[in-house]
């Protein structure tokens, strides 16, 4: 399903079902601890 491919939502028993495993990393939660970091090291050099 397209939705499932863009949002990454799969539920736990499709994954099972085809044999896709769990991320090892939520992406999301990733993505916004990398801004943060950024946001930092950006402000401490200025």
């Amino acid at each position: 399903d397209t939705e499932y491919l863009v949002t990454g939502k799969i539920t736990p028993l499709e994954r099972q079902a085809v044999g896709y495993p769990e991320p090892i990393v939520e992406h999301k939660q990733q993505q916004k601890t990398f801004k943060e970091m950024y946001k930092n090291q950006k402000g401490n050099r200025e």
